[in-house]
């Protein structure tokens, strides 16, 4: 597969971001992704991995830690970024590697995975899905019949991006109760992902509960949190629906 690379610009000498989306790792049938990331402050680069919940998930951690080395020396070959005072190929790699995983290990298995990465002279820092809960996270809003189609590939592209966000899927443990723990997710996540599909305006339960908490939570915190990702839905649809969203810019789904 060839490796597609961020357009990086106006790079400055105190900006740490994201280097560049990495090859997919196939383990197991399962598509294991890695990012490189540049911190151009402290002249550092350092790796993480996404990692989809399987059924042999701790072995995938391994073989994306066993991975780890040619992966940041991929990103710092195929790609030379230069700015004042110094460029990509000299930052010092950490030997730091994060593993941002969808599913909640006991303290045994993160200990298993911690000196997996020791063995490989490496520092692993995991974080399951218990982190999305963050001030900074989004919560994602959606019709569960759009979640195949359109939530996995969104929850992807957060979790290659580092955003923390609050889905029922990851962040829902079994006993919680659902509508406390909705609540609780909208209230303590900075914006609001709303996937308007022709599911979800024509679903009356979870997503209008959903929709009504999160515009009370704008109203309340007088500020704009909804973030509307229009999937085929007409401006007429979305003004029958609601018209606090009419008018309001959308980004539009694109795959």
């Amino acid at each position: 597969m060839e490796t597609k690379w961020n357009d990086f610009k106006n790079v400055g000498s105190s900006t740490a971001f994201t280097f560049g989306i990495l090859p997919e790792l196939y383990f197991n049938g399962v598509a294991l992704n890695a990012v490189a990331n540049f911190a151009i402050g402290t002249n550092t680069k350092y790796l993480s991995w996404h990692i989809p919940n399987n059924n042999l998930f701790i072995e995938s951690c391994k073989k994306a830690i066993e991975c780890s080395l040619y992966y940041i020396e991929k990103a710092s070959n195929d790609v030379q970024l230069q700015w004042e005072g110094g460029n990509s190929k000299n930052l010092i790699f950490t030997k730091q590697v994060y593993i941002l995983g969808e599913k909640i290990l006991s303290i045994e298995e993160e200990m298993d995975i911690k000196n997996y990465g020791i063995a490989n002279d490496l520092n692993i820092i995991y974080r399951g899905p218990q982190f999305t809960l963050e001030k900074e996270s989004v919560f994602i809003s959606y019709d569960s019949r759009d979640r195949e189609e359109y939530v996995s590939p969104l929850i992807k592209a957060l979790g290659q991006r580092h955003i923390p966000f609050w889905y029922d899927e990851y962040s829902l443990k079994v006993g919680d109760p659902l509508r406390e723990s909705l609540e609780e997710g909208i209230r303590k996540s900075k914006y609001c992902i709303i996937l308007l599909s022709k599911n979800f305006l024509s679903n009356p339960g979870w997503t209008k509960s959903e929709f009504d908490s999160i515009i009370s939570k704008e109203i309340i915190e007088s500020k704009k949190v909804i973030l509307p990702i229009n999937i085929n839905v007409s401006s007429k649809e979305i003004y029958d629906y609601s018209t606090i969203l009419y008018g309001r810019k959308f980004i539009t789904w694109d795959k």
